[in-house]
């Protein structure tokens, strides 16, 4: 037999190595950038749905007594469906929230309707009935000013409406202190303290000396005033709105200052 054929070595394989270099960002750089994203949202939402969020917290800190709740971005798409909602049915905004807390009052599962629940086919037939009901109330009353018409106020209105009463009912006090030998700051004060009770905490939560005069632990009527007192003060909402209402019924009572 002949000599079998020659083949030329093959060539040995030498492996190719990628070095993997990990790119690293900054953290000051992370930190920028979620910023400016965050800016660019709050920029992007329209000032008609800002006021749909800020009113459904307004009521929430009402509920839960507790004025540092806030409403998360990623919750912001069910308050433009209200707003959306709200504004092709010409309602108004404020009426429809409360309503639907008022829906909620009876439930044990949430102390508060959440966001996804504003707009359910349950709220709305709710919110329309209730309308159903107020409208046909109204109607068969010939008294325009009947009970049923009023429960169409929102919370402002009835929160205008308690301080508005309670300097009626210091201007009518007062009439008599002025026939006394004290001044009206010091009739003033003898009327809050001796008829606090009948007034709005509200009202009482700019009488600076106030919540100390009525610190006793052990009446629970002072304590729920006190509470109140402190979540008007700490909501910024709610302080610009009572103080500056309670600067304009002083004017119009020509009720005298606070000492």
């Amino acid at each position: 037999m002949g000599d079998s054929p020659q083949y030329p070595d093959r060539p040995k394989r030498i492996p190719i190595m990628v070095t993997r270099v990990s790119i690293s960002i900054q953290r000051k750089s992370i930190v920028s950038l979620k910023l400016r994203l965050e800016q660019l949202k709050e920029e992007t939402k329209p000032n008609e749905v800002r006021s749909v969020v800020s009113y459904y917290e307004t009521l929430v800190k009402l509920r839960i007594k507790n004025s540092y709740f806030r409403v998360h971005d990623s919750h912001l798409s069910h308050f433009e469906a209200v707003h959306f909602l709200c504004s092709q049915q010409k309602w108004d905004y404020k009426l429809y929230l409360e309503v639907q807390f008022k829906r909620s009052e009876p439930w044990l599962r949430f102390k508060f309707p959440l966001p996804s629940h504003l707009y359910s086919l349950s709220a709305l037939k709710y919110f329309t009935n209730y309308l159903a009901t107020i409208r046909f109330n109204y109607e068969k009353s010939l008294d325009k000013k009947s009970k049923e018409s009023r429960q169409f106020k929102t919370l402002n209105q009835r929160i205008k409406d308690d301080i508005s009463s309670s300097a009626k009912i210091l201007y009518s006090q007062l009439k008599h202190i002025r026939r006394k030998n004290i001044s009206l700051e010091e009739g003033k004060v003898y009327v809050i303290c001796n008829n606090w009770k009948y007034l709005s905490p509200f009202y009482l939560s700019s009488i600076p000396w106030f919540e100390e005069y009525i610190s006793d632990p052990t009446n629970k009527n002072a304590q729920k005033y006190i509470k109140d007192m402190r979540w008007v003060k700490k909501d910024r909402f709610l302080n610009n709105l009572v103080s500056s209402w309670i600067e304009e019924v002083e004017k119009q009572y020509n009720l005298p200052s606070n000492i």
